[in-house]
């Protein structure tokens, strides 16, 4: 039990010792809260579709696939014939 709180109330969470070290752990679902998976911001989420479109254009623009290699869909292609 702590009787001297070290960490800020966290609505939804209650503070816990585990090793030593306080941290808090969910009233719902009893998950500590470093164990969590911690879900991105909206503006992180955007910023890495941003990154994400950004690159997938310069791909583009370069020629490149997905995998790093060059789209030859648009090359013509001749083939020698010896007559």
């Amino acid at each position: 039990m702590i009787t001297v709180p070290q960490l800020p109330p966290k609505r939804g969470y209650v503070e816990v010792v585990v090793d030593g070290e306080h941290v808090y752990r969910s009233i719902t679902t009893g998950i500590l809260l470093r164990d969590e998976v911690q879900e991105p911001t909206e503006a992180e989420d955007i910023a890495s579709m941003m990154v994400d479109h950004e690159q997938r254009i310069i791909m583009l623009e370069l020629g490149l696939s997905d995998t790093g290699t060059e789209d030859n869909n648009n090359v013509e292609t001749s083939t020698a014939t010896n007559d």
